[in-house]
């Protein structure tokens, strides 16, 4: 299975923002051990998927934290 973001149609009985975010954590202070690969990667157009995914959010009247 391949997380790709955490917006993803992803169900919670698979994994929860929760676990997501434990697994990141533990992955950046080198303990995870778990059944997921994690890859910290920066796409070349990372920049403008952020600006789109935003502007998308909005339109969804979704809650955004400012910047």
């Amino acid at each position: 299975m391949k997380v790709l973001d955490v917006f993803s149609w992803l169900p919670a009985k698979e994994i929860s923002i929760d676990e997501l975010k434990q697994i990141f954590i533990e992955h950046l202070n080198g303990v995870y051990g778990g059944a997921y690969k994690v890859l910290l990667e920066m796409l070349d157009s990372a920049d403008k998927n952020i600006l789109n995914s935003r502007a998308e959010l909005i339109e969804e009247g979704r809650m955004l934290p400012a910047f």
